[in-house]
């Protein structure tokens, strides 16, 4: 490969062992980063985009690579770095070989925020992200999005584990002992009772929609999960929904008794297969959905929530079966959910009347 840079490169060599440089390739059409070079004898260099256009910031992963180079081999592994920008393309790339569509778009627009911080911060490699940094990372997040913060600082971490184990990084964990107080978002917490449910329903256009409405609100789907589902996933015989719901997990949901008359309501309308709300009969994930819901809230003489409106139907359906006394074990379960402490923590909305009243019950 030619080397279009006006400079030499700067190298650290050795004739029996692995040397080092750095260099910018194709200067000449604009590219400046710089890339550190691997020359092992007898193979082919290899080449790392540092991610960046600073020379300083490259000559101090060639200082970097001089002193692993000098380290025993034991050391070398527990100091074994990674170009952060490359880490992350790489784990992007594992998670779409696992979960392509939704679940790899998630991450990548959870992942792509962190890095970018991390690279306005001078940040070249993974060692270079420090506990420190961390903290930096998580007082930039949007504070008032309660979700957004926990989620994001959840991906970037299980990233970072991934990296510690992909690249051989030792005990690598700049996110130990980090523990990040989610703020508390009334909106978000807020939900509707079983009677202003059952009002959302009877405010219904049709009975398509009312069972659109229960899908959600009385088995915990979420929106997409709901609009996706077809007429051979719900089994009439065991009254269940078999679902394939978030990060590709299969499930079966029972059916209650009154989402069963909704479904019975709109039973003889339907074909024996195909999408339960096909495109080309019901509103998808549309501005004119949001709509819609919006009309029905109005009709039933609810106040309207500033965000949340359809997820707040899954939202409602946890915190109701808690407040009819189901208890969080099998909650967790119903709302699918990996841990209890979500089912608690992030759906649930106890009032100072419901606290009041639980200590008067002993």
């Amino acid at each position: 490969m030619k080397d279009e840079t006006n400079n030499p490169p700067i190298t650290i060599a050795d004739s029996d062992t692995t040397s080092y440089s750095i260099r910018q390739l194709h200067k000449s059409v604009g590219n400046m980063t710089w890339y550190g070079c691997i020359y092992v004898p007898g193979q082919k260099t290899k080449h790392i985009s540092l991610g960046t256009d600073s020379k300083l910031l490259a000559e101090k992963w060639l200082t970097k690579m001089k002193f692993a180079e000098m380290m025993p081999p034991s050391w070398r592994r527990e100091y074994n770095d990674y170009p952060m920008a490359k880490a992350a393309e790489e784990y992007l790339q594992y998670v779409q070989s696992l979960h392509p569509g939704t679940t790899f778009k998630t991450y990548k627009s959870r992942i792509h925020p962190c890095v970018e911080f991390m690279q306005s911060q001078g940040c070249v490699n993974l060692r270079q992200i420090t506990k420190g940094m961390v903290l930096k990372l998580v007082a930039s997040f949007p504070q008032h999005r309660r979700m957004t913060l926990h989620e994001r600082f959840r991906s970037f971490r299980l990233w970072l584990r991934w990296c510690a184990k992909q690249y051989e990084m030792g005990e690598y964990n700049p996110c130990d002992g980090i523990v990040i107080r989610v703020p508390f978002d009334k909106e978000n917490e807020e939900s509707w009772s079983e009677e202003e449910i059952q009002r959302i329903i009877d405010a219904a256009p049709s009975t398509l929609y009312r069972l659109f409405v229960g899908l959600m609100a009385y088995a915990g789907l979420r929106l997409s999960e709901a609009l996706n589902l077809r007429v051979e996933d719900i089994h009439r015989d065991t009254k269940e929904i078999a679902i394939v719901g978030k990060a590709n997990k299969y499930a079966v949901v029972p059916i209650s008794d009154k989402l069963w008359s909704l479904y019975t309501a709109v039973m003889d309308e339907l074909h024996p297969e195909g999408r339960l709300f096909p495109p080309d009969k019901f509103e998808q994930n549309t501005p004119e959905l949001v709509a819609i819901f919006k009309y029905v809230l109005a009709r039933a003489g609810l106040p309207m929530p500033k965000k949340s409106l359809h997820h707040r139907l899954r939202h409602s359906y946890c915190t109701n079966l808690i407040r009819a006394g189901v208890d969080l074990k099998t909650v967790t379960r119903l709302m699918r959910h990996s841990d209890v402490r979500i089912s608690l923590n992030v759906y649930t909305h106890i009032s100072d009347e419901a606290m009041r009243d639980g200590v008067n019950r002993i």
